[in-house]
């Protein structure tokens, strides 16, 4: 929850606070503007929320968390999420995309993609537009070897959101793992664009322009022997002569059939 210290209009402008419903099938985000001193907004944790940028003064807000688990104030530390702590508050919030996609990620962990590919699934049918439920599917698609499901997922994720570097990366990798060369390398470049500090990009890039050139090396080397094969002079097959009376016969005119020419 958040407590507003100041007064919005006054204080400051801007700073809108926002949360997206999940359950729709079109984008829809809640804003609250004009909090004023003393306002309480709260919301569930794991629903996707932001503030807009402020645009003149100061902001002051105090915000705090309630966390569910044992020890959850220890060391001042957010307790990490566990699988059945995910599983108590899909119990208690209901359906929720978001919870989901968390619990995805801790099956990932766990090795077990079968669940976790079932948790994203679930994710999309309560969620169409959540980004990350389409990555995290495309990810545990690739990982259990599904590539042609796993690049529709990715490009999915890059029609919601096209600015997402990983997305590009791993579509990239996908791309390359199927053949498809050309497509790896402008995805890896657009994933580099976005983030020229990744030095995971970089290699990836760098293994897909080798395996390019060695073959496009291959079809040149290919291409020549085959315009070698079909230039005029060049070396051609010959029929070997056939040995009399090893070919078929042929019947002339006046002779009884089955008999080869010569004899009576």
């Amino acid at each position: 929850m958040a407590v507003a210290l100041c007064t919005a209009g006054e204080d400051f402008e801007g700073g809108e606070f926002q949360v997206r419903d999940g359950h729709r099938e079109q984008e829809v985000v809640h804003t609250i503007a004009g909090a004023r001193r003393g306002d309480v907004v709260a919301w569930r944790g794991w629903d996707l929320h932001r503030v807009r940028p402020v645009r003149r003064g100061l902001r002051r807000v105090l915000v705090a968390e309630w966390w569910l688990g044992p020890c959850c104030s220890e060391a001042d530390q957010r307790p990490e999420d566990l699988e059945d702590v995910v599983l108590r508050v899909l119990q208690i919030g209901g359906a929720n995309a978001q919870l989901q996609v968390i619990l995805s990620r801790l099956l990932v962990e766990q090795g077990e993609l079968a669940r976790a590919e079932e948790s994203c699934r679930a994710a999309l049918q309560l969620d169409p537009l959540l980004v990350e439920a389409h990555h995290g599917l495309g990810s545990i698609l690739a990982q259990r070897g599904a590539l042609p499901e796993a690049e529709r997922s990715f490009r999915r994720t890059l029609e919601l959101d096209p600015r997402l570097p990983k997305a590009h990366y791993n579509l990239g990798r996908c791309l390359r793992a199927l053949g498809n060369l050309r497509g790896a390398e402008q995805s890896l470049r657009a994933a580099l664009h976005l983030d020229p500090s990744a030095p995971e990009l970089r290699r990836e890039l760098a293994l897909t322009l080798s395996a390019l050139t060695d073959s496009l090396k291959r079809d040149a080397a290919a291409a020549r022997l085959n315009a070698g094969l079909s230039s005029p002079g060049a070396p051609q097959a010959r029929a070997s002569p056939m040995l009399p009376g090893s070919g078929p016969s042929v019947r002339q005119p006046g002779m009884p059939p089955g008999r080869p020419p010569g004899m009576p």
